[in-house]
């Protein structure tokens, strides 16, 4: 192979190295927003389910209405959002637990189907309160999809919810 030819591959290439890096840059910049997870664990004892919160900043938010089939042919609605937590955002201190492993400890949090998500900070849940109506009412999701992408040049958690 000619030299040109070779320092023209090595230019590309670096140009197209150059470009990653500037859409990974955007893209990290657009993780500007704060959300609040409710992460449930069932107490034995008290025979009730329990929620901690935990106030994640710096994670990128986005809403959306989406159509879907309903029975007996309906169009329906349904409010989504799209969560992308990167692995560097602020939990408090708090440190992540997978799913499974999650009891509820102090100083832990965790992403698992079932729990809430809200856009802003919001209160520590009272103990006993009925969370599925209370989030509803102040415009959470409930967490129905999950991804660990921990991997690679971006690591985050993605977070499909549904309101």
């Amino acid at each position: 192979m000619s030299e040109a030819l070779e320092s023209w591959e090595t230019e590309l290439l670096e140009e197209a190295l150059a470009e990653e890096a500037v859409r990974r840059e955007d893209r990290a910049a657009s993780w500007t927003e704060t959300v609040t997870l409710l992460n449930r664990r069932y107490d034995p004892a008290s025979r009730r389910d329990v929620w901690k919160r935990v106030v994640v900043r710096g994670v990128s938010w986005r809403e959306a209405q989406e159509t879907v089939a309903g029975t007996g042919g309906n169009i329906l609605r349904e409010n989504v959002a799209y969560l992308r937590i990167p692995k560097s955002a602020e939990t408090e201190g708090k440190t992540y637990v997978p799913a499974g492993l999650y009891a509820g400890a102090e100083g832990t949090w965790t992403l698992q189907n079932g729990d809430y998500v809200a856009l802003g900070t919001r209160e520590e849940p009272e103990a006993g309160e009925a969370m599925g109506k209370r989030m509803r009412e102040t415009g959470a999701y409930q967490i129905v999809g999950l991804a660990d992408n921990r991997r690679g040049g971006l690591p985050h958690w993605r977070v499909t919810g549904k309101g």
